[in-house]
Formats: structure tokens, C-alpha cells, sequence
């Protein structure tokens, strides 16, 4: 069965630099949401609210949407792409032309070359 989990980034806590946090979707809107993580409840910014895909990258760190992952595809190219949830499912998406590879048939050819490098909230975090 697949694990519903998902991540939010709080940008300042009692002074803290920004992170991010995990847990289960509780409360979500246009601005903030709420997510429980064991016996804390966390508001975090809505847009940086994603879902855990159910797939590892190939240091088994968990891919979550809204991730950047290099991969390499057919041609042994190495390709930047965007995690996204498009029309009920994972896919990777290659920005300059938009091409979409599904992540779950990527993953199920025997593709486990996939690696997190970041997501798409870095600069955000940077400005902190």
C-alpha cells in the first residue's frame, strides 16, 4: 500500500532559519496549510506543500513533488527535470520543452539512475 506523506517548507521558526517539515496533510488553502508530523502540528506555505511520490532516488532519498532530479535517459544523456503531479499521477518534467517522462514506468524499466539535487523552492529558502 502506498504511503500518503507530504512535506511543507516554514520559512522562519523562533528565529530559526526556514526547513522543511514531514508528515500527513491536515488543513490546506491558498496561503498556508497544516501539517502533523508525530504530536506536532506545523503551518507551512501552501505553494511549498507536495506530495511523496512512493519512489526513492538511487541514494534512497525519498522523491517528492515539486523535487529537481538529474536522470539519464535512452541516449545516456543526463537530464534535469521537475517532479509533478499531472492528471493523477508522478511525472518528470523537462522544463525547456515540457517533455513529460512517467516517473512509475521510468522507475519499473529498470531505470533506478534518478538522483534528488534540490528543489523547486531553493531560491526561496535562500532568501531567508
Amino acid at each position: 500500500m502506498r504511503e500518503y506523506k507530504f512535506r511543507g517548507y516554514i520559512k522562519q521558526y523562533l528565529g530559526m532559519k526556514g526547513y522543511f517539515v514531514y508528515g500527513l496533510l491536515a488543513r490546506y488553502n491558498n496561503e498556508l496549510a497544516t501539517i502533523i508530523s508525530g504530536e506536532k502540528i506545523y503551518v507551512v506555505e501552501s505553494k511549498t506543500v507536495g506530495q511523496y511520490t512512493g519512489l526513492p532516488d538511487k541514494n534512497n532519498v525519498e522523491i517528492y513533488e515539486g523535487d529537481r532530479v538529474k536522470l539519464i535517459d535512452s541516449q545516456n544523456r543526463e537530464l534535469i527535470c521537475n517532479v509533478e503531479y499531472i492528471v493523477g499521477s508522478f511525472w518528470y518534467v523537462i522544463q525547456h520543452n515540457q517533455l513529460t517522462i512517467g516517473m512509475w514506468e521510468y522507475y519499473n524499466f529498470g531505470n533506478k539512475t534518478v538522483e534528488v539535487i534540490g528543489n523547486i523552492h531553493d531560491k526561496e529558502k535562500d532568501n531567508d
